[in-house]
């Protein structure tokens, strides 16, 4: 039995009504399609356009940081305050990822009097976070986040931006306002440096379908249904362009009735990319697979 169809190309454009988005869709083909024993497909002429942000709501804009007050006369007692700093969805690069950090820290601690002054270091790419008074703080670490149930995934905090980092808190023992102060110590003001900045945190973009292949790609996330990886090789507002150099990648789709397909652009952990609007394409393309003696 022949192939009904060599080629349908696919443009978010045309998602159905009831489709979430440009990165969630589905599509109705003008006709149902019947593929024979041994059909294969794989993704052709793929057109993504670099349109999500490095700091996406919901995903990696919150940070989390405690203050430590000093205690007051006759308490031996510490005041620890914690804020949620957000940060704004948007585009950045590494310097002005580092004046909002500023900015949105010294707002959320303007009535604590407590600011800091974020210094981005070009060329290891990394801030250096300094506390202009001596002041205990700290930016909580990811399993800090967890257990506090600030997130249900350690991945989702700002600290998916800022790879990682370890906390290096800034020291302030103030003995002058502690009832039984330690001996003799400096008041130290150390300032916290990151891990290596990540403005481009998504790194290859894995294409999910549905309604045609037969659930025989995995990945470590336990996606089942993964029909294409493409790295992402261009910046913010440019086009990813996709092609496959050799048709030997077939997947399967022998014997399907093809008529109502989904696709979805996800990352690494299987969270759908938001492209805010831009539409892609691509082609599937079929052929029948030989068999290997």
């Amino acid at each position: 039995m022949s192939l009904p169809i060599k080629k349908i190309y696919i443009d978010s454009r045309f998602k159905s009504a009831d489709s979430k988005s440009d990165s969630e869709f589905f599509v109705d083909l003008p006709q149902t399609l019947l593929m024979p024993e041994r059909a294969g497909f794989y993704l052709d002429d793929i057109s993504i356009p670099v349109s999500w942000y490095p700091i996406e709501a919901g995903r990696n804009n919150k940070l989390y940081i405690e203050l430590f007050e000093p205690p007051m006369e006759f308490s031996t007692t510490r005041i620890t305050l914690t804020k949620v700093v957000e940060i704004p969805e948007q585009n950045y690069t590494t310097a002005t990822l580092g004046t909002m950090i500023q900015t949105k820290i010294n707002d959320a601690f303007a009535t604590h009097n407590f600011t800091v002054t974020v210094t981005s270091d070009q060329a290891t790419q990394r801030y250096s976070i300094l506390c202009n008074e001596t002041r205990e703080w700290k930016l909580l670490t990811d399993a800090e986040i967890a257990k506090k149930g600030g997130y249900s995934t350690p991945y989702c905090s700002m600290n998916y931006v800022l790879a990682n980092f370890t906390p290096q808190n800034l020291k302030n023992k103030a003995p002058d306002k502690l009832p039984n102060p330690d001996p003799v110590e400096s008041i130290k003001v150390i300032p916290f440096v990151s891990g290596y900045i990540n403005v481009f945190p998504i790194r290859n973009i894995y294409i999910v379908a549905s309604g045609i292949g037969n659930f025989n790609t995995m990945s470590l996330s336990g996606e089942r249904a993964i029909v294409k990886k493409v790295p992402v090789t261009a910046g913010y507002g440019e086009m990813i362009f996709n092609d496959a150099v050799v048709g030997m990648d077939y997947l399967d789709c022998s014997r399907q009735t093809l008529s109502r397909l989904g696709f979805r652009l996800t990352n690494l952990y299987g969270e759908t990319i938001d492209l805010h609007g831009h539409h892609w394409s691509f082609s599937l393309v079929f052929s029948k697979i030989q068999e290997i003696t």
